[in-house]
């Protein structure tokens, strides 16, 4: 019988359902691969997919039509008000270009931007046109006050929240005093040291995993992660 949950996978749907119960449950590959009886490639690959979708649901519930503009009032997401704005920059300690993001609450739920690279799970550009002024002037505008910045740990624009200090690996930097979302932030920042020195990709569907655990922690995460694979199978 087909997987319901992949198509094309010569995983049975209870192997399926047990891979998704350990992804959830925050497994390693390695333990995963070593439970449900595949090789940890092919766990990889599958998660890599998993986070792929899980990233596509967060800017689906969102909206295509979703526009951040900064007002006097405050910040808007398509007409509703946000509650708390946190801007963030992932600098490489080998001194390559920062990766600006931003992450939002409203309404209780968080939402994260990435600034650059958004290419790599399918966002626009231009839903972003008005966050710092407009198109990519405005995005260009940020790139060169963040690369005008001191980031040591001494500074006072932005303040270190990841790692810690003395650790290898990238830093990430966040402006001080912008609002409170740290119960997402330390959830998140327990993902990353898995894979300290990511690649950017892999940060982003990081970030957008911890949007979408965060946002549904009042529910069954697995139960919502095998609905919408029933509805969209995995390819």
């Amino acid at each position: 019988m087909a997987n319901k949950y992949f198509k094309r996978s010569r995983m049975s749907d209870e192997e399926f359902r047990l891979l998704v119960r350990l992804f959830v449950d925050e497994h390693h590959a390695k333990e995963i691969a070593a439970r449900v009886g595949v090789n940890r490639n092919s766990v990889n690959r599958i998660l890599l997919k998993l986070r792929r979708r899980i990233a596509l649901a967060c800017h689906e519930f969102v909206g295509v039509e979703t526009c951040l503009v900064g007002e006097e009032s405050g910040w808007r997401m398509s007409g509703i008000g946000v509650d708390d704005v946190w801007i963030m920059v992932k600098r490489r300690l080998n001194g390559g270009p920062v990766l600006p993001f931003a992450l939002f609450r409203v309404e209780g739920r968080v939402h994260v931007v990435v600034l650059e690279g958004v290419d790599m799970i399918g966002w626009e550009m231009e839903y972003l046109s008005g966050l710092f002024g407009g198109g990519e002037q405005g995005v260009g505008r940020l790139n060169e006050i963040v690369d005008n910045v001191d980031m040591g740990d001494g500074q006072e624009v932005y303040r270190r929240v990841y790692p810690d200090g003395g650790g290898v690996g990238d830093a990430i930097y966040r402006l001080r005093d912008l609002g409170s979302l740290e119960s997402f932030w330390d959830r998140a920042r327990e993902r990353f040291v898995r894979f300290r020195g990511m690649r950017d990709e892999t940060f982003c569907l990081c970030l957008k995993e911890s949007e979408y655990r965060h946002n549904h922690r009042n529910g069954d995460v697995y139960r919502e992660i095998l609905k919408m694979l029933r509805d969209q199978p995995l390819v």
